[in-house]
């Protein structure tokens, strides 16, 4: 079993001509004993895409399992099993 799944994640800000997608049809899956590390220059989607694994903010659309739970609908068997850390300068 992954213990992280992204499938064709999308997380969008705003509506109609305001809106601003900052993570645009991700997907990829971490198994058990493999150390992750998500690079890129400002602005293209990586605190977005963590909130949403973390159980912070729903995804606008695609499919995200931690452990096998639902972030946003199993939040709490989440939190319970999942720890993030988080670099800073």
């Amino acid at each position: 079993m992954s213990v992280i799944k992204v499938l064709d994640v999308k997380r969008t800000y705003g509506k109609g001509r305001d809106a601003f997608t900052a993570v645009d049809g991700v997907t990829f899956q971490v198994e058990a004993g493999e150390l992750v590390a998500i690079l890129g220059v400002n602005s293209t989607g990586k605190t977005s895409l963590v909130e949403v694994i973390e159980c912070l903010a729903p995804a606008s659309s695609g499919v995200v399992k931690v452990l096998g739970y639902d972030p946003i609908r199993q939040r709490s068997c989440v939190l319970r099993r999942f720890l993030v850390v988080n670099g800073a300068d």
